[in-house]
């Protein structure tokens, strides 16, 4: 029943409520290391590279079009006119902090009671820092640490999480060599 809004109460309580209701993200004087980075690293790729990917495209359309796939077909050009909207996109600047109530990406908290474990990878450019949080479909988190002391936030985080090394997946080497 504390979820439920008494429509009632004037406009001025209500804000209030749904306020107390949001969480709360740490105050600057709290958080203990903060850094930018971006969302991703964005590779300059050849014209060449281009080409060839606009030609695999095109052969799995004709491909389609021989087998009359029609809707292989129109996933085969959504994808590509997706791949090449993400190809020109600039990655944006994302903010990243932790404090003693957990790990802000951006403007979503991620508390401490939500992860189970961390790991930094040192030896990938640039380093990052991996959670691992308890959600079913994105069990890990990595967030680049562009100019923070690795170890330094080892020894924060070691006092509200457990240390565990992460494995790297198949999929992060796949779009590292990509």
């Amino acid at each position: 029943m504390a979820d439920v809004i008494d429509l009632r109460k004037n406009k001025q309580v209500l804000e209030a409520e749904v306020e107390l209701k949001k969480p709360a993200l740490a105050r600057p004087e709290e958080i203990s290391f903060s850094w930018e980075a971006k969302e991703y690293d964005r590779k300059t790729r050849s014209t060449t590279w281009h080409l060839f990917i606009g030609g695999v495209a095109t052969a799995l359309v004709v491909a389609g079009i021989f087998s009359q796939n029609y809707f292989f077909i129109i996933f085969v050009a959504l994808a590509y006119a997706v791949f090449m909207m993400y190809e020109k996109k600039i990655p944006g600047e994302i903010e990243f902090s932790v404090s003693a109530e957990g790990v802000i990406t951006g403007r979503t908290l991620h508390r401490f009671s939500e992860l189970k474990s961390f790991w930094i990878f040192t030896d990938s450019k640039p380093q990052e820092l991996s959670l691992e949080t308890s959600k079913t479909l994105s069990p890990f988190l990595r967030l680049p640490l562009k100019d923070v002391d690795p170890e330094n936030i080892r020894q924060f985080l070691k006092n509200f999480l457990p240390e565990k090394e992460h494995k790297e997946f198949i999929t992060d080497q796949i779009e590292k060599s990509l």
